[in-house]
């Protein structure tokens, strides 16, 4: 998960060094509201998921996109 994860923020980010751990909307303010629909569509694409509208609002950080992930199976 935590390569498909690196890829897709690189790629949304066009960082191809972009480290993510630890990464959040807080300390990196390239992650705004257009990014985050990215990062959605991506991740909900390449892990055949979808996320609610209060799902995609509290997530705010790669820890919890993580969580969410590995709770509904996503490993």
């Amino acid at each position: 998960m935590t390569d498909q994860l690196t890829t897709i923020f690189r790629d949304t980010f066009d960082l191809p060094d972009l480290e993510i751990d630890g990464l959040s909307r807080a300390t990196f303010p390239e992650w705004d509201s257009l990014a985050q629909v990215k990062l959605i569509l991506a991740v909900e694409e390449e892990f055949g998921i979808k996320f609610t509208i209060d799902q995609v609002a509290n997530m705010s950080s790669v820890a919890e996109l993580r969580a969410e992930l590995t709770s509904r199976g996503a490993v």
